[in-house]
């Protein structure tokens, strides 16, 4: 039974240690738009992302500029020439409540497509960085961009890497579900895995007590009887401590579901508005 405990006391510390170190590197969870666009509130801008790679991460992104419009077929080339002009404003965005002053810069692309010039306004949204084996780093960004040859206002754009209530209702379903939700596999997996585990060796040594239990009724030899009542004693420790875990390990989930960063994601609000040239 003492290796029982001593089971339970090692899978205790091993859980809180292995998730505070998840906790530790949740700023290198890629973001969400990586796998979901984040959608407009209006039609008169989209969102799209690029993908470059290279060995200076401040060059890389100029590279990455310049592949953005060439993913858009504006390429450059002997007689094609591409200017980037940007404009900064301020504007504020109230949320929850609260107001607060955003700053942002926009900029426009002139460029031309078979001789044609074409014009279209595009502002960087977020950006996430990896680096490679070879040494080389990969970046992928997110734009946001208004039709060609059309000028947009764009609505209010937040990053944020909170989920509040929309994590903690999952996590308290099912443990765990909340952090994979914001982005947070390992982490969820090892809540999950935990509550498991917990439950598991609560179980056992429960219907393992009520096993020695019985055969303690069963029998008339003092000594049996002890040894029985001993183990069966051991074994309500040992269901203790799992319960003891399982409830430590829920409420940890839960705080954890509200408070701790995820996977940032884009928060639109408001309304754009499309200028034609």
């Amino acid at each position: 039974m003492k290796r029982c405990l001593r089971l339970c006391m090692v899978l205790v510390t091993t859980l809180t240690s292995t998730i505070l170190n998840a906790q530790n590197v949740s700023d290198n969870i890629k973001p969400r738009w990586m796998s979901h666009l984040p959608n407009s509130s209006s039609i008169t801008y989209v969102f799209s992302t690029t993908v470059s790679s290279g060995r200076n991460q401040t060059e890389l992104r100029d590279k990455n500029l310049d592949d953005f419009v060439a993913d858009l077929g504006l390429e450059k080339g002997a007689t094609v020439i591409t200017e980037y002009s940007s404009s900064d404003y301020e504007h504020t965005i109230g949320e929850n409540g609260s107001t607060a002053n955003f700053s942002e810069s926009t900029f426009s692309v002139s460029s031309t497509i078979k001789g044609e010039p074409v014009t279209f306004n595009a502002k960087v949204i977020d950006e996430y960085w990896r680096r490679l084996d070879s040494g080389d780093y990969l970046m992928t960004r997110l734009y946001a961009r208004s039709p060609v040859d059309s000028k947009v206002k764009f609505d209010n754009i937040v990053k944020t890497d909170k989920y509040g209530g929309i994590g903690l209702w999952r996590s308290a379903l099912v443990p765990g579900w909340g952090q994979m939700y914001k982005g947070s596999y390992v982490k969820g997996g090892l809540i999950m895995g935990g509550t498991v585990a917990f439950v598991g060796g609560a179980l056992y040594t429960g219907l393992t007590r009520q096993d020695y239990l019985s055969k303690m009724d069963n029998t008339h030899n003092a000594s049996t009887k002890q040894q029985y009542m001993t183990k069966a004693n051991n074994m309500a420790t040992g269901m203790y401590v799992c319960i003891g875990g399982l409830a430590a390990l829920y409420i940890y989930n839960l705080v954890d579901a509200i408070v701790a960063p995820g996977a940032r994601r884009i928060v639109v609000t408001g309304q754009g508005v499309t200028i034609n040239l």
